[in-house]
């Protein structure tokens, strides 16, 4: 598949020293999970992320009323809804504990794996909307019916057991006997063909790309649909295509 050529963030308002506090705790954690080089790596890729950004993203969706994988998790590992008195055990997996806070209040869905005591796996669902640097305010609005599962999170060391497959089965069974969705909708990286090629042996199917690049305060997004000869597309893919153009210009 060809590359294509081709908005941004709110902050709570929070005193000064409060927010000077946080960040020197998160850096000493960070510092102390994945060593000075590792940090130092990340704070540079951030500041250049600022100036330059070119991403290429494929669109995939998922009907919750159709036929899929169905894996389980393996023996010993337990899945529930998170909540704040949650939210501690998330920075052992490195999340922003923050960030995560703002996103239960705004409504978001944050589903957990546990291992023992351990909280081994994180993963969110947004409703309504959901994050994406290409979208207008970094955040596309999402159709009726539809959810977005995001930044699904696995410890180092319990990944390749099979976790984040069994989340999605699990999640999605919970979303279609509530009825708080028909369908899920979600991205990948273009150019990661091992991660495409699992999500469609998941169910996924594949219907737009969508590149976004930003240089300076300069930015560009294009949408381009998915030829029928690419392979199976999800039921509705035109129409699927048209609400994810319009949405990344709203």
């Amino acid at each position: 598949m060809r590359p294509c050529r081709p908005r941004t963030s709110v902050r709570g308002t929070r005193s000064y020293a409060a927010g000077v506090t946080d960040t020197r705790a998160r850096l000493l954690r960070a510092v102390h999970r994945d060593g000075v080089h590792r940090v130092l790596k990340r704070a540079a890729a951030a500041a250049l992320s600022r100036l330059y950004v070119r991403e290429s993203h494929v669109w995939i969706a998922l009907r919750l009323d159709e036929e899929r994988p169905r894996p389980s998790l393996p023996e010993g590992y337990v899945m529930s809804r998170g909540g704040v008195a949650n939210l501690p055990a998330l920075d052992g997996l490195g999340v922003d504990v923050q960030q995560a806070a703002q996103r239960l209040a705004d409504g978001t869905e944050l589903w957990l794996i546990w291992h023992s005591r351990d909280v081994v796996y994180s993963g969110w669902v947004f409703h309504g909307s959901a994050p994406t640097i290409a979208g207008p305010h970094g955040r596309v609005r999402l159709p009726p019916g539809s959810v977005n599962p995001e930044d699904m999170v696995t410890s180092p060391a319990h990944q390749g057991r099979g976790l984040a497959s069994a989340a999605y089965r699990l999640i999605f069974d919970d979303l279609q006997r509530t009825g708080r969705a028909n369908q899920v909708l979600g991205k990948v990286p273009l150019d990661n063909t091992a991660n495409r090629r699992a999500v469609q042996k998941a169910g996924w199917l594949e219907f737009a790309v969508v590149c976004f690049t930003r240089l300076g305060p300069w930015s560009r997004t294009t949408v381009r649909a998915l030829p029928a000869e690419h392979g199976p597309l999800p039921p509705g893919a035109a129409e699927l295509t048209s609400w994810l153009t319009a949405a990344m210009r709203a």
